[in-house]
């Protein structure tokens, strides 16, 4: 529902739940638009409670 959104709208409300979902369907889709915003979200609110499942994720993605 949020990546038909933002297909339709270029506008999208990331959250800690759905960041990562995001993330995948955008590189899956290669929406680079909202995959950087996904990698601004965990880059501003990146804390010692996330930090092994962005590390999981940057290494799934290929990405820094």
């Amino acid at each position: 529902m949020l990546f038909d959104r933002y297909l339709y709208s270029g506008k999208v409300e990331i959250n800690a739940d759905t960041v990562l979902s995001l993330l995948y369907t955008a590189k899956k889709y290669d929406i680079p638009g909202l995959a950087s915003q996904c990698k601004t979200f965990l880059n501003d609110n990146f804390d010692a409670e996330n930090v092994c499942t962005v590390l999981y994720q940057a290494i799934v993605f290929d990405d820094e």
